[in-house]
């Protein structure tokens, strides 16, 4: 007998002649006082190279190790035995519906004005929590891409079969490569979401795959893996919440070091990665003159009168910061490091304008009011970094977080 819900199981029963790898059941629980009593069961069929003890095993012992730190997402699991009529093991859950094309879809996975729903952030949260908490117990679902895994219970979506595939070993990284290919499936206007790939960018990265490490750097609140990727600004829930987050980025970015070269790489990751931004350049600094014009006024992403001239005027030689070394031509690409000297190429600093865009951002969220009373309405001013910058903050919080995938050895590509 198996101790579940205060009692002991005596007897469970299911349709055995169903063909229904998952059939409804009921099970009798008989308590210390000797008073029993009937409860419903979901019962799952253990087929194939699943048809085992250990499945079962596995499957009720990770899912109960869980449940305390991610139970909102997880269907209980009552217990696991060979059904000796069908000559297979299963597995008796909480009552679920194996709906899951419906389950997944309950909710749209963006709201109308293109942002994450907010079930679907909530959710997305609770997964990384999950898995978070798995991965300090090593413990792996091994099927999240898997439509199957999920199911509707207690009117929600829910996850089972924690363990089924993975049979005990534990993968890093691997459950939320599956997760997102699980969404990129079903839900195909998130690959050209561009605030969704930002996030989708981070939790895939080499920095963040294994979800229990902590940083050797850390941002302004964001120490570890799973607070880099829960303040996210994607899954955010209020305007607050975001503008907070906005307003640090430029502090996180300044904190790079320039010894090393790290806001050069920083900048050449944005402009290798988000093409779309390139639209901040002008043109290509080729002499020796420092262009105090050289910055995105020119190119109508702000309009350079009233607010914007007020809160940001944009000097050039303030960011070239490091050591000029006149042996380099002062062309945009030559990014050479010298290993003697400990020289960078100067003119990386033209790219500085990335880091001077984060700068206006936080001006605005700090001081904007002062110039224009609209901004004192939150939700105004985020329209206003949204129509104006469009999902560039939410790209910098991403590359910030994920600074080992692009902090690398020294070397003479300029987007290494």
């Amino acid at each position: 007998m198996q101790k579940v819900l205060g009692g002991f199981v005596r007897t469970y029963a299911f349709d055995e002649l169903s063909n229904d790898n998952v059939r409804d059941g009921t099970m009798t629980i008989e308590y210390d006082d000797e008073r029993s009593d009937t409860h419903p069961i979901t019962v799952l069929i253990l087929e194939n190279a699943d048809n085992t003890s250990e499945t079962g095993d596995y499957i009720v012992a990770h899912t109960e190790n869980l449940s305390r730190y991610g139970g909102d997402l997880i269907v209980r699991p009552y217990f696991s035995t060979f059904a000796i009529k069908i000559q297979q093991y299963i597995v008796a859950y909480e009552p679920f519906r194996p709906n899951y094309i419906q389950a997944i879809h309950r909710e749209p996975f963006f709201s109308a004005d293109g942002r994450l729903s907010e079930s679907w952030r909530n959710r997305m949260r609770s997964f990384i929590q999950l898995l978070h908490y798995a991965a300090k117990r090593k413990i792996t679902h091994g099927s999240l891409s898997d439509p199957t895994s999920y199911v509707t219970c207690r009117e929600d979506l829910k996850i089972i079969s924690v363990g089924r595939r993975a049979r005990g070993k534990y993968v890093v990284g691997k459950d939320m490569e599956d997760l997102m290919a699980l969404i990129s499936t079903q839900f195909p206007p998130s690959l050209t979401n561009d605030e969704w790939g930002t996030l989708k960018k981070l939790l895939l990265s080499q920095t963040m795959r294994d979800p229990v490490r902590v940083h050797a750097y850390h941002t302004y609140y964001c120490r570890d893996w799973l607070a880099a990727a829960l303040r996210h600004p994607t899954l955010l829930g209020t305007t607050e919440e975001i503008l907070e987050c906005f307003v640090h980025l430029h502090s996180d970015a300044m904190g790079l070091d320039d010894i090393t070269g790290e806001k050069a790489r920083f900048s050449n990751r944005i402009y290798k990665d988000y093409q779309q931004f390139r639209s901040y350049f002008r043109r290509d600094v080729t002499n020796d003159a420092v262009d105090n014009e050289y910055d995105f006024r020119t190119n109508g992403v702000v309009p350079f009168d009233g607010v914007y001239k007020a809160l940001f005027t944009f000097t050039h030689s303030s960011y070239m910061v490091l050591k000029e070394d006149p042996r380099y031509p002062k062309t945009m690409n030559d990014f050479v490091y010298n290993d003697r000297d400990s020289y960078w190429s100067p003119n990386y600093g033209s790219r500085f304008i990335y880091i001077n865009v984060l700068r206006l951002v936080q001006n605005l969220i700090k001081h904007g009011v002062q110039q224009d009373p609209r901004f004192n309405n939150q939700d105004y001013l985020l329209a206003e970094i949204k129509t104006r910058f469009k999902h560039f903050m939410y790209a910098c919080y991403t590359l910030l977080n994920m600074r080992e995938d692009w902090i690398t050895k020294i070397t003479r590509n300029p987007y290494k």
